[in-house]
């Protein structure tokens, strides 16, 4: 109950239930009351924030109950994966924020038995301190069983260019539902305390939350090679720039093609539509999402990652009557520049970060800590540590 109430009512909270349960005692419970309500009335304290120029981002003490979040694997688990896994568990322990991990075992021994999703354990900190965290194990020829071949056999398809494919089989097969997930590739990496950026949005409503978000206009590879015929056939239509679609973005900038500047704003391009692609490295999706990304699986349709949540969550496939699905940029590229989003210098495709630099250590501009870095290509476990 109580922490439906205003956030600001939370720092009484504690104070509220001492003096009840001595109440409960003594006979006096209105007292209590009267002396409580006395109390608040008379100030209120300021709840923690912290709060980045663009203004989207605050660190709310909403709970982050019903939350999970999925660390992406492709292939063998590596030491540095371990290593990651280990202080996301450390830093979420308490939280209520259920880890856990899907990996893409195609190739691997035994990966040809696998129907579906096979939900499994996976033990960290070794046997002797074994830290259970819930598994999750996909194939791309299970993800083409489960889909159907029409779905699944488009040009160039294959388990790096399908993400929904799995997160999909994540949800039907190994989910416990919960509100918000939470998706990341194992090689972006939270330069801090993870729980901080995950309560920023806590109290947030965003049905998908991104990074990065632009209209993708024709000359994209992945429209240009065909990859997104059948879905646009079955209804997947381009944007206007104006189209409202992300919350905080009243006008989505144009991706920049040129692979030297993808993750700035093209300021040439004078498209004025497009796919509507965003970083898909880290992301949030909501139960409603998920949901609606089942359904259109279930008649028929799949598209490339890095647009197609995004587009079935814009066109609000599926639902009914006036809801609707809402999007939020937690990084905007047109505030990049500026250090002053979640998203650190080095988040972005290539070239991969230089860890032996240890520019996420020696931070004197403060543009590294508490945000993203991707992609780390790191093997060995101690490859991020700080002196």
């Amino acid at each position: 109950f109580w922490l439906k109430i205003n956030k600001w009512w939370k720092s009484y909270v504690s104070v509220l239930s001492m003096f009840l349960v001595a109440a409960s005692f003594s006979g006096c419970r209105a007292h209590v009351l009267l002396i409580v309500l006395a109390f608040v009335l008379c100030g209120g304290v300021d709840a923690k924030s912290l709060r980045r120029a663009d203004s989207n981002l605050h660190v709310s003490e909403t709970p982050m109950g019903d939350t999970a979040v999925v660390v992406k694997i492709y292939g063998e688990l590596t030491p540095w994966q371990i290593k990651l896994l280990e202080l996301y568990w450390n830093q979420l322990d308490g939280s209520g924020v259920q880890l856990a991990v899907l990996r893409d075992v195609s190739g691997l021994a035994g990966s040809d038995d696998i129907v579906g999703a096979v939900p499994k354990r996976l033990c960290l900190f070794g046997a002797s301190a074994c830290k259970e965290v819930p598994l999750c194990e996909v194939t791309w020829e299970a993800a083409r069983k489960e889909f159907g071949n029409d779905a699944m056999s488009q040009p160039l398809f294959d388990s790096h260019h399908v993400d929904e494919a799995f997160h999909i089989m994540w949800w039907r097969h190994c989910s416990p539902r919960p509100m918000h997930t939470w998706l990341l590739e194992s090689d972006a990496v939270f330069n801090g305390e993870i729980t901080e950026f995950l309560s920023a949005y806590s109290n947030r409503t965003a049905d998908l939350l991104g990074s990065g978000f632009a209209l993708a206009p024709k000359g994209w590879w992945k429209i240009a090679q065909g990859m997104w015929r059948r879905s646009m056939d079955q209804g997947i239509k381009m944007m206007s720039r104006t189209s409202g679609a992300i919350k905080n973005l009243p006008v989505i900038p144009i991706l920049n093609l040129d692979n030297r500047h993808f993750c700035a704003v093209d300021q040439e391009n004078m498209d004025t539509e497009g796919l509507l692609f965003y970083q898909a490295t880290v992301q949030r999706y909501s139960r409603r999402l998920f949901a609606m990304l089942d359904r259109v699986a279930a008649s028929g349709m799949m598209g490339p990652s890095e647009a197609f949540a995004s587009s079935i969550c814009a066109a609000g496939l599926t639902l009914e009557g006036d809801e609707k699905c809402s999007m939020l940029d937690f990084a905007p590229l047109q505030n990049r520049y500026t250090g002053d989003t979640w998203a650190s210098p080095a988040y972005c495709y290539f070239p991969p970060y230089n860890a032996t630099l240890r520019s996420h250590c020696d931070d004197p501009e403060g543009v590294w800590k508490n945000r993203w870095i991707h992609p780390v290509k790191a093997f060995a476990a101690d490859m991020m540590a700080c002196p």
